[in-house]
């Protein structure tokens, strides 16, 4: 888990970069964060840096209210540097009301636009002390690969392997790629060529997968199609598939398909029909 307590974020910096392989953006954000623990009443405290002019906002999602309030207070929104340019900092302390353990998420807004998300996890004990800890699960996942197969957004969580971590080997900016059409296999699999993104074949063993992994191996077969009202067949070669039913093959397993039941997952690739897919790659933290 992560750091505990009051969470100072200074600065911000929003950077624009021209991206190859589709139009994407790229942000980046130049915080420092600093973390203490507020020990006289039991509460805790995160701390930001807003911008006199408006131009950043915050709004504070809490999953049980029951749990916490919490109230906010500005230090130095009224200087003598006037009201335009320059930032102040806003402190929003949490006081336990009950005790439990809840989920928060603090959207930042730029002008309007959600610019960045934090999350944390928020524990009160049985004397309603606070503790603040960042929620790393949740926050990972915000630079996961996403897959969209036909119009299902579907985040995929990394193995911890040198295949997977080839998903980041490419220059560290966000990319939108189409990859063209899913072809069934097998009755269990939907698969694809990605020859341009290497995997390391070391790796590659008889492995028991299951609905939702993502896999990389090397598969020659041949695929049917109708010319000329004759059904035909064609060498074809993949090395990159997702799995919809449990069997045994030879691959390494890339990653897990994060926010889908095995019915749904079964629901959009148990079929012959082929399925447009394209990836999001985003920037590793």
């Amino acid at each position: 888990m992560g750091k505990k307590g009051w969470i100072k974020g200074v600065g911000i910096m929003l950077i624009l970069a021209v991206l190859f392989g589709g139009v994407a953006g790229c942000k980046s954000k130049n915080t420092k964060k600093e973390t203490t623990k507020k020990e006289d009443d039991g509460s805790a405290s995160l701390s930001f840096q807003k911008m006199r002019d408006g131009g950043n906002t915050f709004e504070i999602i809490i999953e049980d209210e029951t749990l916490v309030v919490y109230d906010s207070e500005s230090k130095g929104k009224n200087s003598k540097n006037g009201e335009k340019g320059g930032s102040y900092e806003v402190t929003y302390t949490f006081y336990g009301k009950n005790p439990g353990t809840t989920r928060m998420t603090i959207e930042e807004y730029l002008h309007g636009d959600l610019y960045d998300t934090d999350y944390y996890i928020i524990e009160v004990d049985d004397d309603l002390n606070v503790t603040i800890e960042y929620d790393d699960d949740r926050r990972n996942l915000e630079y996961m690969p996403v897959l969209t197969i036909g119009e299902r957004e579907i985040t995929v969580r990394l193995a911890d392997n040198a295949s997977a971590a080839e998903f980041y080997s490419q220059s560290g900016n966000t990319i939108h790629r189409d990859l063209g059409k899913m072809t069934d296999l097998n009755g269990n699999e939907k698969a694809f060529t990605l020859l341009d993104i290497p995997y390391d074949k070391s790796e590659v063993k008889a492995t028991e997968v299951k609905p939702g992994d993502v896999i990389r191996y090397h598969v020659d077969t041949k695929l049917e199609y109708t010319s000329d009202d004759e059904v035909k067949e064609k060498n074809w070669f993949c090395d990159f598939a997702i799995v919809y039913a449990p069997h045994t093959v030879d691959c390494v397993v890339v990653g897990h398909l994060e926010d889908i039941t095995e019915d749904e997952l079964s629901e959009l690739l148990n079929s012959d029909e082929e399925l447009e897919v394209s990836m999001l790659l985003k920037p590793a933290p």
